[in-house]
C-alpha cells in the first residue's frame, strides 16, 4: 500500500472526523471520509459497510481483526482499506 501523501489532524477530535470530512476535499481523487469501525461485525457485514462508505476492501486473514488505516482516519474515497481477519 503506498502511503497517504498527507495526514490531517483536526483538534478538538469529538466530531472532528464528520466535520473534516464536509469542508476537505482533495484535488485529485475526491472527498476525504472517515475509515468506519467495524468492531464487532463479521467479515462480510465489514466488507459491505466499509464498500458502503465508498472504499475497496482487501481482506487478509490471520491479522489482528483491525483495519489498516485504523477506524476514523481520514482517507481519499476510492482508497484500499485492508480488513485483517483473525484465522
Amino acid at each position: 500500500l503506498a502511503a497517504p501523501s498527507r495526514v490531517i489532524v483536526t483538534l478538538p477530535f469529538k466530531g472532528a472526523a464528520k466535520a473534516a470530512m464536509e469542508r476537505v476535499r482533495d484535488g485529485q481523487s475526491g472527498e476525504l471520509r472517515a475509515v468506519p469501525s467495524v468492531y464487532g461485525l463479521d467479515a462480510r457485514q465489514a466488507v459491505r459497510t466499509l464498500s458502503a462508505a465508498g472504499f475497496h476492501v482487501t481482506v487478509a486473514t490471520g491479522g489482528a481483526g483491525r483495519t489498516r488505516p485504523a477506524a476514523g482516519t481520514l482517507a481519499r474515497g476510492g482508497s484500499v482499506v485492508v480488513l485483517e481477519t483473525p484465522k
